[in-house]
């Protein structure tokens, strides 16, 4: 495989000098791994062209006009910054752009590969690992310290096919936000191949939009709506309380508060959560990265299971609560996990847990996580109904961010001393964490020829699992129900858990 050294890209058109603080949600994503993907696209023989990634580059400077943020700096608020009380405090996520070329742009690789298009997605389908050459560097921006650009692009050109792989700080995007911008780079660079004008949708970066929905996220922190938040179903655990083991070197975090926000914490007394049980965690143990389909079939058939005989379950419970329910007992199961609770970390969307509700195609990346919680013994053989209970957990877990609660969650994310301080997820052995992609719009991305096959672009971290539909390998996308084509189940997890979880994975069908 070849590359070239990589390029910086901005918008095609001059945009407006801006700068404007990301959302309470956003901030809180600043140390998350990166929102990325890889998209594998056929290219017929009649198509391909000696000019292909020079057109591709073109394309995306003028899709960079509708999102200037990708080509912006990301750091903390100045004195200067005009804009809410709530987004100047320590270590708020801002986005300044508009002046090139000072401002870092995105960053593109351009590379080759002899691999066949055919032969890869055939193994991918498998074994994302395969895939791993294709991934866009990681040279993102790491506030506070590590500068770098918004978004990385890496342009691979195969025999047949073309791999695009991208990664997005995850302040400015979730997969929602990755997807609608894959979208219209594909609709804007269709139509230059063509010769056609292109148009660029209209997008508007408005964080504001989502903060409005925050209770009184100015002022002093309100016990009452503090007593909300604490009450929804989230592991809170504390970076800022003293850990009974080391944490992994590769690891950073905020060990305490610094100079901006000691004499705040001295305020508030001090007070520390739950320290972060690193112990828990085997971060050196090799792990295996493997891909489950499940059929359409297989999903009516647990969900009807879980429903029992007279069908009560399945009027409180969707089938994708039940298909996440069941890989979290089997994976549990799997990992011979001892007596005590378990839990599913799952990541909830807040574009539509809100009132009114924000625009399915809203930027950013307004996501939390929460984690449902059941004893072992309620997800494991003997017990009979163990598939009934782990999606009622998942079910009552979402259930619970509502337009009434998430209010409270926001203001008290918005007082937080640090947004960064607190983690809502882990992936110890008594985690499993979840995020899904279904109803993104992955597989539906189009650059002239349809998709052949795309995958999240991930770490590869123990009890990580990643929900696709099958769509997104070239099904019907506008088919009604997300289980229409069946789902991709991507799991990573300790060798000899994996060769377990293998052993015994059975959906039936």
């Amino acid at each position: 495989m070849s590359e070239t050294p990589p390029l910086r890209v901005y918008p095609a058109t001059p945009v407006p000098r801006t700068a404007l603080p990301l959302s309470i949600a956003d901030s809180a994503c600043a140390d998350f791994a990166p929102c990325g993907a890889v998209w594998l696209f056929p290219i017929p023989a009649a198509s391909r062209k000696s000019g292909l990634a020079d057109g591709l580059v073109n394309s995306l400077r003028h899709t960079l006009v509708a999102f200037p943020q990708f080509t912006g700096t990301l750091r903390y608020p100045t004195q200067s910054d005009n804009g809410p009380a709530h987004a100047k405090r320590h270590a708020r996520v801002w986005v300044s752009y508009g002046e090139p070329p000072s401002d870092p742009g995105a960053e593109v690789h351009l590379s080759s590969s002899n691999e066949t298009l055919a032969a890869l997605v055939s193994r991918a389908r498998v074994d994302p690992t395969a895939l791993a050459a294709l991934y866009a560097p990681n040279t993102l921006v790491g506030l506070p310290h590590k500068a770098g650009p918004p978004l990385v692009v890496r342009i691979t050109t195969m025999v047949e096919g073309l791999a695009l792989g991208v990664k997005m700080h995850h302040s400015l995007a979730d997969a929602q936000t990755l997807c609608a911008f894959m979208a219209d780079w594909g609709a804007v660079h269709c139509a230059l191949a063509v010769g056609r004008a292109q148009r660029v949708p209209p997008r508007r970066l408005d964080p504001a939009l989502l903060d409005a929905h925050a209770a009184a996220p100015s002022g002093e922190m309100d016990d009452a709506l503090n007593a909300v938040a604490l009450g929804l179903p989230q592991i809170r655990l504390d970076f800022w309380a003293k850990p009974d083991s080391p944490r992994p070197p590769f690891w950073h975090a905020p060990e305490g508060p610094d100079e901006h926000t000691d004499a705040l914490d001295a305020a508030r007394g001090r007070k520390r959560g739950a320290p972060v049980p690193w112990a828990e965690w085997e971060w050196s143990a090799p792990v295996k990265d493997r891909v489950f389909t499940v059929s359409p079939a297989q999903v009516e058939r647990i969900y009807q299971a879980a429903a029992g005989p007279g069908g009560d379950e399945a009027a409180r419970t969707s089938r994708l609560d039940v298909l996440l329910g069941h890989i979290w007992r089997l994976i549990v199961a799997a990992r011979q996990v001892p007596d005590g609770d378990v839990y599913l970390d799952m990541s909830v969307g807040l574009r539509a847990r809100v009132a009114p509700a924000l625009a399915p195609d809203f930027l950013g990346s307004p996501i939390v996580n929460a984690s449902a919680r059941l004893p072992v013994v309620e997800l494991v053989p003997p017990m009979a109904a163990w598939t009934a209970s782990a999606a009622q957990a998942v079910r009552q877990t979402v259930a619970a961010f509502t337009p009434t609660t998430v209010p409270a969650l926001l203001h008290r994310m918005a007082h937080a001393l640090d947004p960064a301080r607190e983690w809502n997820c882990f992936p110890g052995k008594r985690h499993v964490m979840v995020t899904s992609w279904i109803g993104a719009g992955a597989g539906a991305v189009d650059f002239g020829h349809g998709c052949a096959h795309v995958e999240a672009d991930m770490p590869a971290c123990d009890g990580l699992v990643i929900l696709l539909d099958v769509e997104a390998v070239g099904g019907d996308h506008k088919a009604a129900r997300w289980y229409a084509n069946g789902a991709r189940v991507r799991v990573i997890l300790q060798d000899d858990v994996m060769d377990r979880l293998v052993a015994v994975w059975d959906l039936g069908g």
